[in-house]
């Protein structure tokens, strides 16, 4: 009820803002905190709350923007794609590979499943399939410049350095 009072209410200052901003992200009303966020910024461009509350909202927009994407599509190569970036930041490896592989059989002409596998074993220094999966990116997409720095950074470390110098380039 907070939000929808202090939404009702004129409001005077960033004190007013922030307290706005907090209940309604709270109350689940991220569009409002977004904007009560937006409008403390205005005022105020170095307003860190602000920011926070700002961020908060969009963050919490964004994962219900993706439920709804996926519920709408679950078997999408686009949804397996990003749950896969998201197990992957999560560090569960073989969440993120499942869903990666899953991308990469749904779409086998898109890189970016390749790429998120390159990834997460450069990531994790497994050199040899990173260059495995690097070498389909380049296949699909020779300029990608992600996967010209791995493969290249691949070749520094195992001090293969002129076949490093046109990845890296």
């Amino acid at each position: 009820d907070c939000a929808r009072d202090l939404q009702a209410a004129p409001l005077s200052g960033s004190e007013d803002g922030l307290l706005l901003a907090r209940c309604a992200c709270l109350a689940g009303r991220y569009l409002t905190s977004l904007e009560a966020g937006q409008k403390v910024l205005n005022d105020d461009p170095h307003n860190l709350a602000g920011y926070y509350w700002q961020a908060e909202s969009a963050r919490n927009l964004a994962k219900l923007a993706f439920q709804r994407a996926t519920s709408l599509n679950p078997s999408s190569w686009q949804g397996q794609l990003l749950l896969g970036d998201i197990y992957r930041q999560r560090k569960d490896w073989d969440a993120a590979v499942s869903h990666y592989n899953a991308a990469a059989q749904l779409k086998p002409t898109s890189a970016a499943a390749y790429l998120g596998l390159a990834t997460l074993s450069w990531e994790n220094g497994s050199f040899d399939q990173a260059e495995v999966s690097l070498n389909k990116v380049l296949g699909l997409d020779p300029e990608n410049a992600q996967a010209n720095l791995e493969l290249g950074d691949i070749n520094v470390r195992s001090h293969r350095f002129d076949e490093a110098l046109p990845f890296l380039q």
